[in-house]
Formats: structure tokens, sequence, C-alpha cells
């Protein structure tokens, strides 16, 4: 697992994991400090295309605010990034500002 920087964004999505096993991933960074060292969360498209038939779970909303929400930083969802279509990519390493309030993800070129 890369360590993630402090003053950094933690940049996660997946497609075709239920919301459980989202809640265990995000349980082990929680665990390992990493959520901790993060300065704010990007969620992108958790897109699941065979809906569970399994046993009734938290829905992914429910895991993100269990684990990013009680963190006390900025998060915000929906982002077109990773496995979906149209997507987006995202320069990792590059500067970017979090503007919860204006619905926002800024990246600074990476290259000037």
């Amino acid at each position: 697992m890369k360590s993630i920087q402090k003053g950094s964004f933690l940049l996660i999505e997946d497609v075709d994991e239920e919301p459980y096993r989202v809640d265990s991933m995000l349980n082990q960074l929680r665990l390992a400090g990493k959520l901790q060292d993060a300065s704010g969360f990007v969620i992108g498209n958790f897109h699941l295309d065979n809906p569970p038939k399994s046993d009734p779970s938290l829905t992914f909303d429910e895991v993100f605010e269990t684990y990013l929400g009680s963190a006390g930083k900025p998060a915000m969802s929906g982002f077109m990034i990773g496995h979906c279509s149209p997507h987006f990519a995202v320069p990792l390493g590059a500067e970017a500002i979090l503007d919860t309030n204006n619905k926002q993800l800024i990246i600074r070129p990476g290259v000037q």
C-alpha cells in the first residue's frame, strides 16, 4: 500500500464491489492511519453492475459517511473518474483544491 502524503487528497473509486467490501477496505485504511493523513477525500463513481443478492447491508453513502464523514475533512462524491464512461483522467501528484462549497475539484497543471 502506497503511503498517503500528509496534505494530499485520497481519491477512491471502484466497480463491481459491494458496499460491505468497500467498508472493509476503508476500515483497513482507517486502522493504518491513512484516513487521518489525508486532507480530504475525492470519491469516484462506485458503479455496481450486478446488485447484491446477499443480505441487506449499508449503502455506499452510509459506508462513506461512516469513515469519511467522521474524519471531519472535506469530501465529495460522484466524480466521473476511473472505471466509468465517460471518465476523466486525474493526474496523481498534481496540486489540487477541493472546494466543497462550490462542488468543484480544481486540478492545477502538473507541468508548467
